[in-house]
């Protein structure tokens, strides 16, 4: 059996052909995972791409998805087989980390620590939300922004926010990754679009309060006052409303931090894999 793992743009799509049609070929039983879908790649798929991709991709045996929205699209597209609804995974080596103590990471034990860690792109929402972290400084509140990550925004943001209330501590990994999450009070990821981020899941293993922005399938693991807040529109205001709630509230993030160490368990990647041997047994069992 063959498994093959996409995102869902036409790039993707006409690169990942050759290796669908050669399992056709070798008549070999093949389950796609979608481990990314776009929305606007979708919507070009179905007006003008739809014919060749339900005949090349249509044909699984089985398909992997994270979202409910993406798996309706898929039924909608005239997909009648089995179509499960996976996550990604927290790796189980971070967790080793765990207990190690991360406060010296801003030389300031007393701050409330907003944790960004994702690539330093304008998508992810970073230009919004140093915003409003600086809104929430005017306020008078004692908060700093750790900003984890590189890319094409990093020169720019170190260049032209020079804040004392902000530390870049560059790309992170293992146990440096670690300690930014144990560091931290609260993770926000106010992306433009999402598919399931490695970094959520983690975020929520580590007991941290998640905000995020209302995409991909983060509105199916955050629910609200629960595992975080979803903010509906990505702008600094939002975003500064959503943080302050939780700044405010200590007896709401103590709730969340144990409901996300509980939920997180099912992202751990020895139990995903479980489930996962349970389906490919499923596929390879079916006539």
């Amino acid at each position: 059996m063959v498994n093959i793992n996409i995102s869902l743009s036409l790039a993707s799509a006409i690169r990942d052909a050759f290796y669908l049609l050669v399992a056709k070929l070798l008549k070999k039983k093949h389950i796609i995972f979608f481990r990314g879908w776009d929305l606007d790649e979708a919507r070009k798929i179905e007006k003008k791409h739809l014919w060749w991709f339900k005949r090349l991709f249509l044909g699984a045996n089985a398909i992997i998805t994270l979202t409910t929205e993406s798996k309706e699209t898929l039924q909608k597209w005239g997909y009648l087989r089995e179509i499960y609804l996976e996550t990604t995974v927290v790796d189980e080596k971070l967790l080793e980390y765990k207990d190690m103590r991360g406060g010296e990471l801003l030389g300031d034990s007393g701050a409330f620590k907003v944790l960004f860690l994702a690539r330093l792109q304008k998508a992810k929402g970073i230009y919004e939300l140093i915003e409003a972290v600086g809104l929430l400084k005017k306020k008078g509140y004692n908060i700093k922004l750790i900003i984890a990550g590189s890319g094409l925004e990093e020169s720019a943001i170190r260049r032209e926010y020079k804040y004392d209330w902000i530390k870049m501590i560059g790309y992170v990994e293992g146990k440096e990754k670690a300690r930014a999450y144990q560091c931290a009070d609260i993770y926000v990821l106010p992306s433009y679009t999402e598919g399931m981020p490695n970094s959520v899941l983690e975020a929520m293993a580590f007991g941290l309060p998640v905000v995020c922005s209302n995409v991909g399938s983060l509105p199916e693991i955050i629910v609200e006052g629960v595992n975080g807040s979803i903010i509906e529109s990505i702008d600094s205001e939002a975003i500064a409303t959503a943080i302050e709630r939780l700044y405010m509230d200590q007896d709401l993030r103590k709730s969340i931090t144990e409901n996300n160490i509980k939920e997180s368990r099912r992202f751990c990647s020895s139990n995903v894999v479980k489930r996962l041997e349970v389906i490919y047994r499923k596929v390879i069992s079916e006539n």
